[in-house]
């Protein structure tokens, strides 16, 4: 199965385990889901309601997209700097709700980091521990001329996006020609602290970032394109959604969170079909070697007579 506007970057998980496997490891999930938003909808109906208390994610998500094609149309167009953070936070702050993740808004310094700027940082989910675990930092375009669906790790911060949050004076470092970009920020800043959050969720209007600490060095990440996703509404694309994004695939079960065990599974299988190849490799040799020394044989036999 191909997850049109669902990118897993560098095999953050293979591509053959997301199309073949990834379905059936999270198929519980899914039955649960399905199964409170049953059981609300016949709570609802029982007490009069017309509207279920509770509906699945990918219910929300379809439920959204024809709003959220119509705010990404508009911070296409000529707008200003205010209006297009305004708006894209606000489809921010509903896509968070939808996977039960935090919208706080707040200027951030990295007091450790004296070269490093402030951040928007738009939410923080914290563990058992309250060690952080997830950040969302927000990445913005906001001048016309800029490519506002560009990659999320090649924008810089905006000045603009730091004073909606404090009121404070714009860092001198986001002044330069060559302020740093998200990718050098994560790089230095963000995941170099001394307790670092294991996720980041690097979030434009038109794209999230899902980043694992542990992979970011070798640019694995997931790709989450909003405007396709939107656009299509293809119900199991969303289904994978819900699941790769929501705050209960994060949080840790019993040590071992739901991403992690799909990267256990993802292993697995990669090591299981390696063994198979080696095995199908070593049989296809022996059958070769066979008929060629058969070949052989038949040969040496044939020159004898002649």
């Amino acid at each position: 199965m191909t997850w049109i506007g669902l990118t897993s970057e560098n095999e953050f998980y293979s591509a053959h385990y997301l199309s073949e496997i990834f379905t059936n490891d999270v198929r519980g999930v899914l039955e649960a889901w399905t199964a409170r938003e049953a059981e609300t909808k016949e709570s609802a109906k029982q007490q009069g309601h017309r509207e279920a208390a509770w509906r699945t994610p990918w219910a929300r998500l379809s439920g959204l997209s024809r709003e959220g094609l119509q705010t990404l149309d508009g911070l296409r167009r000529s707008q200003s700097p205010q209006h297009r953070l305004k708006a894209g936070r606000e489809l921010t702050r509903q896509l968070l709700e939808i996977f039960e993740l935090p919208y706080a808004p707040q200027r951030v310094c990295l007091q450790e980091r004296l070269d490093s700027p402030d951040l928007p940082l738009l939410g923080e989910l914290k563990n058992r521990q309250g060690e952080p675990l997830l950040w969302v930092l927000e990445a913005a375009t906001l001048e016309d001329g800029q490519d506002l669906d560009a990659d999320p790790l090649g924008m810089q911060i905006q000045g603009d996006q730091l004073k909606s949050l404090q009121d404070l004076p714009i860092p001198k470092s986001l002044l330069k020609d060559d302020a740093p970009d998200w990718q050098k920020l994560l790089a230095t800043s963000v995941f170099t602290q001394a307790n670092p959050p294991r996720w980041v969720l690097l979030v434009s209007p038109f794209q999230w970032l899902l980043l694992d600490r542990a992979k970011f060095a070798q640019h694995r990440l997931l790709r989450f394109d909003w405007a396709e996703l939107f656009a299509r509404r293809e119900l199991d694309t969303l289904k994978a959604v819900s699941v790769l994004l929501h705050r209960d695939s994060l949080l840790d079960a019993q040590g071992v969170c739901l991403l992690d065990s799909l990267e256990e599974n993802a292993h697995k299988h990669a090591y299981g079909v390696s063994e198979d190849l080696k095995y199908a490799l070593r049989e296809c040799i022996e059958v070769l070697g066979n008929e060629a020394a058969s070949q052989l044989v038949e040969q040496a036999k044939e020159a004898k007579k002649a």
